[in-house]
């Protein structure tokens, strides 16, 4: 064991004796036999051999398996040759007893006293405590086998390395949860020596410096992981980094910013969701205010919803942002306070992304978005700052505000407007200028300058001035002579902010009398030409014309220009659109009419670029021209950005789109209303898509595509008209309408959203040739339409596409080809024949083993991530269980690196399958909760609460009933607390099984009832399934076998309606059990038969398990009491055995013939698939 006290990567205190046989895999080649070196002895394929058969302990590997895979590039008899060599060199080394080996396969012995320091890692009681993840984590000393190049090398060391990650920042959150900073910032430089840049370890350094005062080692942290980052990945840190950073240079508490460590034998609960994005920093102080600013935080303890209105220009943005500030930590709002800036939206459905966005809340399931922020809202208690609401206060605008209000009873909203929103309840403050004197002093009443400062300095309007005046020009010094010109001023723009502002910007080149000279001649033409403007909207507009008129020329056209960006642009963006001038861009910044933004990014305030649009001092075709170049640079640059967006900096490419998608959606519609459709489609849409869908932002998407497919059916004479529509209803199809992809969400039984769409597509390309013509885009029409609609004829176009893709030998076409190939793999493995599956699955491993090569050639991070992942869940499906943890670590390590999340996420979940598979279950409990919490962290209660629904139903199979049911009722409360009435639904069986299980049947169909009421009410057809289920086992229970057969037919029945493959296994087993009760061996035969089927097809060990359980009953009501009791102790000693399916087989057996148990030790080890398989040939005939 490690002593505890004082952990050190370099001072380990090892207190274990040597064994005969040492080997180290990480970091170098090692093996040591009676202290005594051996590797050099060892030519390189017997070390391979060797280090293959240590990773995989007591695993009986066949030897033409093992030669394929060490020799993959040698014919079958070289490469067998090669492997007897190497077991021939192993043997002559090592000496017998440490390799098992006979004619058909090899392994290596796990019962010989060896140590391996890959074993300590992946120990599965590392996650015990500390000192077993102090154990685990310092065994990895670099990369798994340095200098070996095969294939499977390089999946294993992605496997172990995310192992090793994950077990260290377990490590790092346990001692920063005891507070023990010395040991976080040790081992967080062991991690980082390691390589592969782990920004979590210098997350977990900055946070150690800063709770031991060390802020300057903090900022040193954080630079050294900017560069590293930049140098390594060019690649920017994570948002996280970032906030982390912004949080401890305040310096505030670190523990708010780390979990607890891990508890033996405890079971921790997902974290709770993050606070909202920081709130806009501002760079300059508030000036005045106070009074208001006490009002709004009073107020805001009362009202739900109070709404500052006032014209544009009066400062409520900041007023607000102030608010939010100040209240952001405050009791009242545990949750923080967000900010929703809604000046660049043009319509009232753009407002939910734009809230999920300033929350950080990202959309993932098939609901609608709107749901699912009202969903994530509810519990929250936040202050929700919704900023310039006045051009969205339509039906649906409004109608939002009021729904969030009724939804969510512990949000307030502080919105600003020029109109009030008129709900009930709302309550309004009005915001006007800042405080001025009712008339400007004389010139000649002078005071020295002490006493005209403290008489000035009682109106917040002066000091605004001379604060934005001290920025134009740093020696401006307000005198007793510029002193009423300065007042003047300021009552001119009637104290509005924003006027003050852009005045005193023009101290550079004017004196105060002068500029106020300027306001008053604008204000008199103003008189005239606007006298049906309010008086405060005409003095705004006198300041902007008099500012407008001191411009220079290329600073007018300049500006001009710039009004096409509809939110914030960068320097390049603004030479190629407006021609700005860097220094053009940086004098408009000094004289206020442009806002910097971080990144080096600016924009312009909405109020001016409405005035500035409205002069269009060019003239319309000008403008038009501008309005071109605009669509022309976002359609280019969308087109540079594809081919990077299949690298692995995805993160940084994906956030240059999300940073101008308000100006690439106007110059997506002004292209298709100019009839320029072909650039949208072939220029745009690629780029657009993939971001869309790592996204889930199809319902983004979905207008601009639906405006394009009306333009090409208008355009008779397009060219290239039905490939543009066919690509165009392609990409519509390919999401589900909440934004969802299909291509990444889709089950078995899903329902096109688009299906009209889909079929017209199909239609249009639906044949191999033209589905070549359609490029990228012709493997996803066939997927989708293969998933959805016919997968026959789908795969029979695929595999006619494959030939002619691969006779062109270009990138492109070889991307086509690779995705071709893993949308036939994924076609063949979802539809599985009764008959021969095996030799399905293997024509699917292989169509998606050519897909990894050709994405790995290529370069693609994330669809070579995702193809691991499908060939993961086909070893899974054949049982493969090493091979697919080996390939889905390696997906998951590829996801965590391109930030792919929510697919990292369901590798969790297929993960857990493996550790259930082989008994280890408390590894599977982990994966679920690593699932719920980074759901949860990210919003998406719903998805965070299914990971924990499972874990309770997989604890009450394999653990206790107590687990099972604190983790019940914890998912219980979250769907009552998100509104999930679905989930309420689904988990109030689950509470029912529970009861039922423990054996307090009356309050089990108290549970099964109200959850059946829930079915009915959300018109869920697989919800009667299993209700009808869950009666069935009572009333066999209760002895009532008669009302069980009723009760497990009315089941079955279900399924035939709404397909349930797993379902009508379960069934088909009670029905099997009710007939053999009853006396009806014949048709208990026939129901176990086809639930034997039916099982075996789901791939789910568990249920399986319950066929077979079904069958031993029967055997042993035949008197075949030998075969019963056989498949009796298969079932008992199974790891995917389910707690009551164990105690059925106990039973059996402990009323067995003992003459019957003779050879029982053994059965355990049978294949239970292989043995279902057998089952079903036997019981096939019809009973005598």
């Amino acid at each position: 064991m490690l002593s505890l006290r004082q952990s050190n990567p370099d001072d380990r205190d090892w207190t274990m004796g040597p064994a005969p046989l040492e080997a180290t895999l990480f970091g170098r080649f090692a093996v040591r036999l009676n202290g005594q070196p051996v590797e050099q002895l060892l030519p390189r394929p017997a070390q391979a051999l060797f280090a293959y058969l240590l990773l995989n302990p007591g695993l009986h590997h066949r030897r033409e398996q093992l030669a394929g895979r060490l020799w993959p590039d040698s014919s079958e008899a070289p490469a067998r040759k090669n492997l007897r060599n190497a077991v021939w060199q192993l043997r002559k080394v090592l000496g017998e007893g440490y390799l098992l080996a006979d004619k058909e396969t090899i392994a290596f012995n796990a019962a010989t006293p060896t140590l391996v320091d890959v074993a300590r890692l992946t120990d599965d009681g590392a996650l015990a405590d500390l000192d077993a993840l102090l154990e685990a984590v310092s065994a990895y000393t670099g990369e798994l086998l340095p200098g070996f190049y095969a294939d499977w090398v390089q999946l294993e060391r992605e496997r172990l390395r995310a192992l090793f990650e994950r077990r260290m920042q377990a490590l790092l959150e346990g001692l920063a949860g005891l507070e023990r900073w010395p040991e976080v910032k040790t081992w967080a430089e062991h991690w980082i020596a390691l390589g592969h840049v782990p920004e979590p370890a210098f997350r977990f350094l900055m946070t150690a410096c800063a709770a031991q005062g060390d802020l300057a080692g903090m900022a040193t942290a954080y630079r050294r992981c900017v560069q590293a980052l930049t140098q390594e990945l060019s690649v920017p840190p994570s948002a996280e980094t970032r906030a982390l950073y912004q949080r401890l240079s305040r310096v505030e508490p670190p523990a708010m910013t780390l979990a607890p460590g891990p508890r033996a034998g405890g079971h921790s609960q997902p974290a709770s969701s993050p606070r909202p994005r920081p709130l806009p920093v501002q760079p300059t102080a508030l000036v005045g205010r106070e009074q208001e600013l006490s009002e709004i935080t009073r107020r805001l303890g009362e009202a739900r919803l109070l709404t500052l209105v006032g014209p544009g220009g009066a400062g409520k943005t900041r007023l607000a942002l102030e608010a939010a500030r100040a209240l952001s930590a405050a009791p009242l709002f545990p949750d923080g306070a967000a900010f929703v800036a809604l000046a660049g939206l043009t319509a009232s459905e753009q407002i939910v992304p734009a809230i999920a966005q300033a929350v950080g809340f990202s959309f993932y399931s098939a609901q609608s978005p709107r749901a699912q922020l009202v969903d994530y809202l509810r519990p929250r208690q936040m202050l929700l700052v919704l900023d310039n609401y006045e051009h969205l206060l339509d039906a649906d605008g409004v109608g939002l505000t009021a729904e969030l209000l009724a939804s969510a009873p512990r949000l307030r909203l502080l919105v600003t407007s020029r109109a009030r929103l008129n709900l009930e309840g709302e309550q309004i403050f009005r915001v006007g200028g800042l405080a001025l004197p009712e008339s400007a002093p004389a010139a000649e009443a002078a005071s020295p300058p002490e006493a005209l400062w403290a008489t000035a300095a009682a109106y917040s309007a002066v000091q605004l001035f001379v604060n934005s005046a001290r920025r134009a020009a740093p020696g401006f010094r307000l005198t007793a002579e510029d002193l009423p010109a300065v007042l003047r001023l300021c009552q001119l723009v009637q104290g509005l902010p924003l006027g003050i502002v852009l005045a005193a910007a023009w101290l550079e080149m004017l004196t105060p009398a002068e500029i106020a000279r300027e306001i008053e001649q604008s204000l008199s033409f103003l008189e005239a030409d606007l006298s049906d403007l309010p008086e405060r909207q005409r003095s705004l507009c006198g300041v902007f014309d008099a500012s407008w008129r001191l411009l220079t020329e290329p600073e007018r056209q300049a500006l001009t220009r710039l009004a096409v960006f509809q939110g914030g642009f960068t320097r390049e963006a603004a030479q190629r659109v407006a021609g700005a001038a860097p220094r053009t861009l940086l004098s408009l910044i000094h004289k206020s009419w442009l806002q910097p933004e971080a990144g080096g990014r600016a924009r312009l305030h909405e109020l001016v670029r409405q005035y500035v649009i409205e002069r269009q001092p060019a003239g319309p075709e000008a403008w038009e021209e501008c309005r071109g170049r605009h669509a022309a640079y976002f359609a280019e640059s969308l087109h540079r950005l594809s081919p990077r967006l299949r690298d692995q900096h995805l993160p940084a490419v994906f956030a240059l789109v999300a940073a101008d998608v308000s100006d690439i959606a106007a110059a997506w519609y002004w292209l298709v209303e100019r009839g320029q459709v072909e650039a949208a489609v072939y220029q745009m849409l690629p780029a657009l898509y993939r971001y869309c869908e790592a996204h889930y932002q199809g319902f983004w998407l979905q207008p601009l595509l639906t405006a394009a497919q009306q333009a090409v059916r208008r355009a008779a004479e397009l060219p290239d008209r039905r490939r543009s529509l066919a690509i165009l209803l392609t990409a519509q199809a390919a999401f589900l309408r909440a934004g969802a992809p299909v291509r990444i969400t889709v089950l078995e039984t899903a329902a096109p959203a688009y299906e009209a769409e889909l079929r017209e597509a199909w239609e249009l390309a639906g044949q191999a040739e033209r589905l070549m013509a359609l490029s990228c885009w012709g493997p996803l029409l066939a997927s989708i339409y293969g998933w959805l609609i016919d997968d026959a004829e789908a795969m029979r176009q695929l595999r006619r596409l494959l030939p002619l893709l691969r006779g062109e030998d270009s990138a492109e076409r070889r991307w086509e080809q690779a995705f071709a190939l893993q949308s036939l793999g994924r076609l063949i493995y979802m539809r599985l024949p009764d008959d021969h599956p095996a030799r399905r699955l293997a024509e699917a491993a292989e169509h998606l083993q050519a897909a990894l090569a050709l994405f790995q050639e290529l370069g693609d991070e994330r669809e070579t991530a995702y193809t691991l992942r499908l060939i993961g869940i086909v070893h899974l499906i054949q049982q493969r269980l090493p091979e697919a943890a080996s390939c889905l670590q390696a997906a998951q390590a590829r996801m965590e690196a391109t930030g792919d999340w929510s697919n990292s996420a369901a590798v969790d979940w297929l993960l857990a399958d493996i550790d259930l598979r082989q008994g280890r279950y408390d590894d599977a409990f982990g994966h679920l909760r690593c699932i719920a919490r980074r759901f949860v962290e990210r919003g998406h209660l719903r998805n965070g609460t299914a990971a924990l629904s499972r874990e309770s139903y997989e604890a009450l199979r394999y653990g206790t009933i107590a687990h099972a049911l604190q983790v019940r009722e914890q998912t219980l409360a979250q769907a009552r607390e998100a509104g999930d009435e679905h989930g309420l639904a689904w988990f109030t069986w689950e509470m029912g099984e529970i009861q039922r299980v423990a054996g307090d049947r009356l309050e089990a169909r108290r549970w099964y009832d109200e959850a059946r009421a829930l079915f009915e009410r959300t018109q869920d057809q697989s919800g009667r399934i299993f209700y009808h289920r869950g009666l069935g086992d009572l009333a066999f229970a209760q002895g009532d076998y008669a009302e069980a057969q009723r009760q497990f037919q009315a089941s079955l029945e279900v399924t035939r309606r709404a397909p349930h493959e797993w379902g009508a296994a379960y069934a088909l087993a009670g029905l099997s059990r009710a007939a053999l009760a009853l006396g009806q061996t014949e048709a208990a035969r026939v129901s176990v038969l086809e639930a034997l089927r039916k099982a075996h097809k789901t791939g789910d060990g568990g249920v399986l398990l319950v066929a077979v359980m079904r069958a031993a009953e029967l055997l042993a009501g035949l008197g075949q009491a030998a075969a019963a009791a056989e498949l009796a102790a298969l079932v008992q000693g199974h790891p995917l055995a389910w707690r009551e399916t164990r105690m059925q087989a106990d039973a059996l057996l402990a009323g067995a013939d003992p003459r019957a148990l003779a050879f029982l030790h053994t059965a355990h080890r049978r294949d239970l698939w292989v043995t279902a398989e057998r089952l079903w040939q036997a019981l096939s005939a019809p009973l005598n």
